[in-house]
């Protein structure tokens, strides 16, 4: 399955943006200005060979 590796969402509050998908989704949102934050997928689960 493919994964998402970057999305941008426009806010005029980075802040409110960044804790609702900290809370949401519990993603750790890294501030960059003002108005935009950031966050990065994190890495697919290793297969366990079994079926």
């Amino acid at each position: 399955m493919n994964r998402v590796v970057h999305f941008e969402v426009p806010s005029k509050d980075s802040a409110r943006v960044s804790r609702f998908y900290t809370d949401v989704f519990g993603w750790n949102m890294q501030q960059m200005g003002p108005t935009w934050a950031t966050t990065s997928s994190p890495p697919p689960p290793r297969p366990t060979g079994r079926a």
